[in-house]
């Protein structure tokens, strides 16, 4: 009688056990997520550097090729980069070499920069025509005279342009 007791008790642990696992289980296969991811946020929150907008004369030249500067703007600079606006499509890994005027008497930043980024920029007012693209930077070859002028340029100006906002 005991014994039947005791089979009956366990049984039912047993089965106890077994529904609170599967209902365990249950409840942890509702939290798998069941979408798909189609890209990524490649907004502003990814850089490395403070951002500054800032329009000012870049030469520039393609390494590679020939040592003929071509006039640009920049868009905007950072101590890791710099966004110019240019008519020649670049690719990806182009290696550019840079002259960028630092606004006067600052006289100019020299360094070599890699293509990260392509993108055909907006038409502009009287250039019927001709295709204008933003191509992003990354600065490779920096001497430390030219990080420094760069770095405090960039801490200038982002003040005042946060001033004004």
């Amino acid at each position: 009688m005991i014994f039947c007791f005791q089979l009956i008790l366990i049984s039912v642990l047993v089965f106890t056990l077994l529904a609170l696992y599967f209902d365990e289980r249950r409840k942890n296969l509702l939290k798998i997520p069941r979408g798909r991811i189609t890209g990524f946020w490649e907004g502003a929150e990814r850089r490395r550097h403070f951002r500054v907008d800032a329009d000012m004369p870049v030469r520039y030249s393609l390494t590679k090729g020939t040592t003929n500067f071509k006039a640009a703007k920049t868009k905007n600079i950072s101590a890791g980069g710099i966004c110019i606006s240019i008519k020649e499509k670049l690719t990806p890994m182009d290696t550019v070499s840079l002259e960028i005027d630092m606004d006067g008497s600052r006289g100019f930043v020299i360094a070599k920069g890699e293509v990260m980024w392509v993108k055909e920029g907006p038409k502009q007012e009287g250039t019927e025509g001709v295709r204008h693209f933003d191509v992003g930077l990354e600065f490779k070859d920096l001497s430390n005279r030219d990080k420094d002028k760069l770095f405090n340029f960039i801490t200038e100006y982002g003040k005042v342009q946060i001033e004004q906002h």
